[in-house]
C-alpha cells in the first residue's frame, strides 16, 4: 500500500462527548477528533423491510495511515454521511496502515 494517491477520500472522524447538564443528566455531542485521507471500497449493501419500514445497510472498507488511533466508539463522516466503525485492524500488507470496516444504516 505504498501508492499515496489511493488515499483520495477525505474522512472526518468524530468522537462522542458527554457533558453534564446541571440537572443530574448529560447531553451527548459528536465533536471532531481528526480528519484523515483514506482509500474507500464499498463492499456490501442490503435492504430489509421490518415493521413497514425499509432499512438499508452499506458496508465500506477504509484504509488509512496508522498515525490516527481510531476506536469503534467513534464515527466517520464521509460526504456528510455518518458511518459506524465496526472494527479496526492493522493492514496485513503494510504496518504503516490500518484497515477498518464501516457501516451506514439508513
Amino acid at each position: 500500500m505504498n501508492d499515496i494517491g489511493r488515499l483520495s477520500h477525505r474522512v472526518r472522524v468524530e468522537r462522542l462527548v458527554e457533558t453534564a447538564d446541571g440537572a443530574g443528566g448529560f447531553s451527548r455531542t459528536w465533536v471532531l477528533y481528526t480528519t484523515l485521507w483514506a482509500k474507500l471500497r464499498h463492499i456490501r449493501g442490503e435492504e430489509s423491510l421490518t415493521s413497514d419500514a425499509l432499512t438499508a445497510r452499506i458496508r465500506t472498507q477504509m484504509i488509512y495511515r496508522s498515525t490516527h488511533q481510531l476506536e469503534p466508539t467513534m464515527r466517520c463522516i464521509i460526504n456528510t454521511i455518518p458511518y459506524h466503525i465496526l472494527w479496526i485492524t492493522p493492514h496485513t500488507d503494510d504496518p504503516h496502515y490500518s484497515l477498518c470496516l464501516l457501516e451506514r444504516i439508513s
